[in-house]
Formats: structure tokens, C-alpha cells, sequence
């Protein structure tokens, strides 16, 4: 379209250059001055015509096409580096996205391991695991198995005891393992070594002090046995101890068990808890037998009963 406005433009301005020469060409010399004039004027209007629109071909619209290829090559960059930030941002997206997929499938994979291997919950400490022994402690159908050092403080077993009994009356069996106080066959004082591996470094007043939890805790289980049960139902309860280096203490409540590293330098409650179902393939049955191995060996109290 520009290329036809040219050309028209183009052809009037040499018709009035021509119209303006002819006329100045066909008037007779001495003629009115009005006449002349009017030729030169036409003349000159077709010449600045002429001129203008072969400027404006050559020179005015070069120039506004290279105007508008840098526009669009401007354009284009601005574009491109867009692209490029777009292109960049799907690439980290994409590299996240596949990160996260990697992650979710070995989380996948850990979940899977755990579940067949039995492991269900992992507690910062004793604190935090509190809340569930006693709620599975409540709801006991058949057997409540307990080793460790000395188990329990005084104050807690005292309130452990009526649970003990109401569900020793519901046939729920109860065995207390106890690490071995005192006439051990090597002559080595566990609880001494434990109390140093516990409280390290510590001072020589606080040697003991696992013992003496020990023992109040078997003297108030055999007082329940004696004061509170009767005598079928002292066979429901039973008392031993054990003779072997402490490394863990075991909750077992049916078919789940709580299990309690002992980590040097470190007080009981605040090691971690590993709670564990019983399963097919799991480890619930490893450390069931452990307990079992170790109540074989151990030495059972006297509670006037018959023991197996």
C-alpha cells in the first residue's frame, strides 16, 4: 500500500512539474506577469513534490524500516530472555520435582522396611512415650514384660501398682526383670558400672543410687504380692534378676514392645524409644527372645509361689 502511495505521489509531481514547464514554455514572451508566475509557482510545487517523495522513498522509509527491525529485534530479545528466565525456572522446577521424587521414594522405601521389620514410632524420650505404655499398660489383654536396671522410680511404681493389680484380677500375667544387686557369679558390680557409664563424670556420692531404686522397687512389688493379691493371683506376678551387662530396657505389652537403648553419658529418659509390633518378619520376636533368654538364667524372688 505504501509502495502505491508512492508511486501516485511520485506521478503527480512530475505531472505539475511538466504542467508548470509548459506552461512557462507556451507563454509568448511580453505576456502578463500573473502568467508567469503562476507557471514558476506550479513548477516549483511539482519540483518540491517530486523531491519530497523521492526523499521519502530513499531516505524517510529506509530509515523507518530499520526503526521498526530494531524494534522487533529489541522485541525478540526481550522475548528471548524471557524464554530463557521461563526455560531456567522449568529446569529448577523440574530438577525439584525430581528431587522430591527421589525423596518420596526412599521415604517409600524406609516406610516399607519399617513396616515389615515392625518398627512403628521413634520418641525423642521417655516423655514423650509416656502417654501411649500407659495407654496400652490400660488396655493389657495377656502379658506385661518389663526389663531394665531398676525400672522405675519409687514414686512412679507406687502409682503403677493399682494398675498392676486390677489387671492381674483380669488374668493379665506380669514378669519384672531386675538387673542382679548383689553375689553376681563374676563379682562385678553392674549397677556401680552403669551408674558410671549413666552420670559420667560424676561424683563418688551418687554411686549406688540405681540399687537402692532397685530395690525399693522389688521390696514394693513383693509387699503388693503379699498385702493386696491373693494367692492364686500371686502367680500372675513374678519377680527376677538378671545376670548380664545392661544395654537396653524392654516394655513388652502383648504384641508391641517399647525398646530403650542405654547410651553412655546419658540418663534413661533422655535416650531415645523405639516403639515395635509384633510382626512376621519383623524384629519384635528378637528382642522377645532376648527378654525370654535372659528371665531362663535369672535369678526368681521369693514370693511363696511354685515358679515355672
Amino acid at each position: 500500500m505504501r509502495e502505491n502511495a508512492w508511486v501516485g505521489v511520485l506521478g503527480v509531481s512530475v505531472a505539475t512539474v511538466i504542467a508548470g514547464v509548459s506552461l512557462i514554455l507556451a507563454l509568448p514572451s511580453g505576456t502578463s506577469l500573473v502568467g508567469s508566475v503562476a507557471g514558476w509557482v506550479v513548477t516549483i510545487l511539482g519540483s518540491i513534490g517530486f523531491a519530497t517523495s523521492v526523499s521519502h522513498r530513499f531516505v524517510v522509509e529506509p530509515i523507518r524500516s530499520v526503526s521498526s527491525q530494531l524494534e522487533l529485534l529489541m522485541e525478540v530479545v526481550a522475548r528471548s530472555d524471557q524464554i530463557n528466565g521461563f526455560e531456567a525456572g522449568v529446569k529448577a522446577m523440574q530438577e525439584r520435582w525430581s528431587a522430591a521424587a527421589n525423596e518420596l521414594a526412599a521415604t517409600g522405601q524406609l516406610l516399607g522396611a519399617a513396616k515389615q521389620l515392625g518398627l512403628e514410632m521413634v520418641y525423642r524420650g521417655r516423655a514423650e512415650a509416656n502417654k501411649e505404655i500407659q495407654q496400652l499398660f490400660e488396655g493389657a489383654r495377656e502379658e506385661v514384660n518389663l526389663l531394665g536396671v531398676c525400672l522405675m522410680a519409687q514414686t512412679n511404681i507406687v502409682r503403677f501398682y493399682h494398675l498392676v493389680q486390677e489387671k492381674i484380677g483380669q488374668d493379665v500375667t506380669f514378669r519384672f526383670l531386675f538387673l542382679r544387686r548383689d553375689d553376681t557369679t563374676t563379682g562385678f558390680d553392674f549397677y556401680r558400672q552403669r551408674s558410671h557409664d549413666e552420670h559420667y563424670p560424676m561424683s563418688p556420692d551418687s554411686i549406688g543410687t540405681l540399687k537402692e531404686d532397685a530395690a525399693g522397687n522389688i521390696g514394693g512389688l513383693q509387699a503388693l504380692c503379699r498385702d493386696r493379691l491373693s494367692a492364686e493371683q500371686r502367680r500372675q506376678l513374678k519377680i527376677a534378676e538378671y545376670e548380664a551387662f545392661p544395654y537396653m530396657s524392654l516394655i513388652i505389652i502383648d504384641d508391641v514392645m517399647f525398646v530403650e537403648p542405654y547410651l553412655f553419658g546419658e540418663t534413661c529418659a533422655n535416650t531415645p524409644i523405639y516403639r515395635i509390633r509384633k510382626t512376621d518378619r519383623g524384629i519384635y520376636q528378637v528382642y522377645y527372645n532376648h527378654f525370654s533368654e535372659l528371665w531362663k538364667s535369672a535369678v526368681k524372688a521369693d514370693l511363696e509361689i511354685q515358679d515355672d
